[in-house]
């Protein structure tokens, strides 16, 4: 088992938002579900950077630390993805078909 860590911080410089780090885990794991390798990931968000804390079950901290930075980078590339999405309201044809 390997430890490695990633920092994250918002493309606009000087921003302190601060992400929710509950949600942020979720979604790692949800993204690193069936990649194989990622056994835990602790998150500490500040205002402006969140650190995230992968152990991967892998022999090398060389491999811990790619798979770190792939599951960053995959997590954020579908965040983006859903982030061209959005919301919307079934027509009302359709809400008698999905609630029963």
């Amino acid at each position: 088992m390997q430890m490695t860590t990633v920092t994250l911080r918002p493309l606009r410089e000087g921003s302190q938002e601060e992400l929710d780090g509950p949600l942020l885990a979720a979604w790692l794991r949800a993204v690193a579900a069936g990649s194989g390798g990622m056994e835990h990931v602790s998150i500490q968000c500040e205002p402006g950077r969140t650190e995230l804390v992968f152990f991967h079950a892998v022999e090398s901290s060389a491999e811990a630390a790619d798979a770190g930075r792939a599951l960053g980078r995959r997590a954020l590339d579908e965040a983006r993805r859903i982030g061209a999405w959005t919301v919307a309201t079934p027509l009302p044809e359709q809400s008698d078909r999905w609630l029963g």
